[in-house]
């Protein structure tokens, strides 16, 4: 197996994303998710796989985290890294960086890849709601908010960020607001600890929620907020 076809396993990449390699990672995160292989190092670990400095290494992974390369945890104290996937990959590149550039035919054949990935995924938990749809189960967009049942969440959280909608992002076929996927608490710390994300006041977000829904969009969340 060569080390391309060693970093498309690792990572999970589409076939499609092959030949276009350069949209997903450069040299040093492709050789960085290699020597990563398939379980969490600390930066030491990593730097003595790759022949780097620490200060290198660091440099490498502070580049790599917010692109959605790698992942980052901390247990009792020791922070470790791990490969991301395109999965999630796919997000920032389709929200900030040039995916447009992408040739058609392929980002078409990413598209479907998504689509089935993310069915897939939650499959297994939409079949847990139909069984008993007042389960509390956590799954993106669940319940379609009424304009006052969403602004109500803005005035609760005590920290904001807006990023553009994924979804709409990657298809590329959608001409309303494109700036409306909302990230609050965790969600949005979480969201600017990946280095992306535009944080906002109470009332400047109240009012994008409004201009969203005068452009026609739903707004969607989690009905049982309040309790989790």
């Amino acid at each position: 197996m060569t080390h391309l076809e060693e970093f498309a396993r690792i990572f999970q990449l589409p076939p499609a994303m092959l030949p276009h390699i350069e949209f997903v990672a450069q040299g040093e995160e492709i050789a960085l998710v290699v020597a990563l292989g398939d379980g969490p190092l600390t930066a030491e670990q990593i730097a003595a796989r790759l022949g780097l400095s620490a200060a290198e290494t660091a440099a490498l992974l502070d580049s790599a985290y917010p692109r959605h390369i790698v992942n980052r945890s901390a247990l009792d104290g020791v922070t470790t890294y791990s490969p991301a996937t395109f999965y999630h990959r796919l997000d920032p590149l389709s929200m900030y960086e040039n995916w447009g550039d992408v040739p058609a035919d392929a980002r078409d054949a990413v598209i479907q890849w998504q689509l089935e990935e993310f069915i897939n995924i939650w499959l297994p938990v939409v079949d847990e709601l139909r069984a008993d749809p007042d389960e509390y189960i956590r799954i993106p967009n669940r319940d379609v908010l009424l304009l006052d049942e969403a602004l109500a969440m803005v005035d609760a959280a005590s920290e904001r960020v807006v990023v553009p909608c994924d979804c709409r992002s990657i298809v590329m076929a959608c001409k309303r607001p494109l700036e409306t996927c909302i990230r609050l608490d965790a969600g949005a710390q979480h969201t600017l600890e990946r280095g992306y994300g535009r944080s906002l006041t109470r009332d400047e977000l109240k009012q994008l929620v409004v201009n969203a829904n005068r452009n026609g969009l739903m707004a969607t969340g989690d009905r049982y907020w309040r309790e989790h």
